[in-house]
């Protein structure tokens, strides 16, 4: 099999690459430790195992954050696998994002320097990553963009980090857990509160209420970004918008294009013109 592994642009500060691997693939569930301080950008879902314990649902409205040296393992929820795109810098780089939004890291070494395994991602970051992953493709793409665009990103990373304050029991988290994994796999389908509540043996109440707490959105809310970053993806290939309208769940062209603009701020037919911005 073809590395899984892949880097498409790489400076002195700063590296691009893509990951594409199917749940059958050797490294699927171990891709061995990590080697650089990166933020991962997932464009499939799964569950992601840290080594210290800390488990979460690795999805497209996250950003994963590693440290090198940091060993996981990965649970499959797509049936793709783990598709990502990822960003690295330097420790020097890491430490003064982080001392710039006044957030400690994990440790006083280099080698520990993001203090959580994953951060939101909102749908303008999401667009702005999707945008510049495809500059650092470009052979036409200068480095002094691909360098000072990762920098942005990181920054806004950070930033998000620094606003995320949210807590709750680790019986709800796994709730939670359980509940993103379901709506990954099922987003494009048309699904029922009292169907997903039953499935995951709780009441609906319950479901929505710990849900929202623990992430700062509603079920469906998270739905929605999930079907309209999947649909961002797929605008970069060549099916027509009406079929990946109806593919990722929407009832029409027209109910999906209000959706994509209203989420990032032009519609999908002019994303698909001018994919780097």
């Amino acid at each position: 099999m073809r590395d899984v592994d892949q880097l498409v642009r790489q400076t002195p500060l700063v590296a691009v690459g893509r990951f594409r691997c199917p749940p059958a693939h050797p490294r699927f569930a171990d891709s061995g430790p990590i080697r650089n301080h990166c933020f991962v950008f997932p464009r499939t879902a799964s569950v992601i195992e840290h080594e210290s314990g800390d488990r979460f649902v690795g999805d497209q409205t996250k950003v994963s954050l590693y440290n090198p040296g940091q060993a996981y393992r990965r649970r499959s929820v797509s049936r793709e696998g783990d598709h990502s795109d990822y960003f690295v810098v330097t420790a020097p780089l890491l430490r003064e994002a982080l001392a710039a939004r006044r957030l400690p890291s994990a440790e006083a070494d280099d080698r520990r320097l993001f203090p959580r395994s994953h951060t939101p991602s909102r749908a303008d970051l999401y667009l702005r990553q999707r945008r510049l992953f495809r500059a650092s493709v470009s052979a036409h793409t200068d480095t002094f963009e691909v360098e000072t665009g990762v920098l942005g990103l990181l920054d806004d990373v950070v930033c998000g980090m620094a606003g995320e304050a949210r807590s709750v029991r680790p019986s709800q988290q796994r709730l939670v857990e359980r509940a993103e994994a379901l709506l990954a796999d099922r987003f494009a389908r048309a699904l029922s509160l009292h169907d997903v509540a039953a499935e995951l043996d709780v009441s609906p109440f319950h479901l929505c209420r710990v849900f929202r707490a623990a992430t700062g959105r509603t079920l469906h809310q998270h739905r929605e970004q999930l079907r309209l970053r999947a649909a961002l993806n797929r605008l970069e290939g060549s099916d027509d918008i009406t079929t990946i309208a109806l593919d990722c769940g929407y009832s029409s062209h027209s109910h999906f294009t209000a959706a994509f603009h209203k989420a990032f701020g032009i519609p999908p037919s002019i994303f698909r013109r001018c994919p780097q911005g």
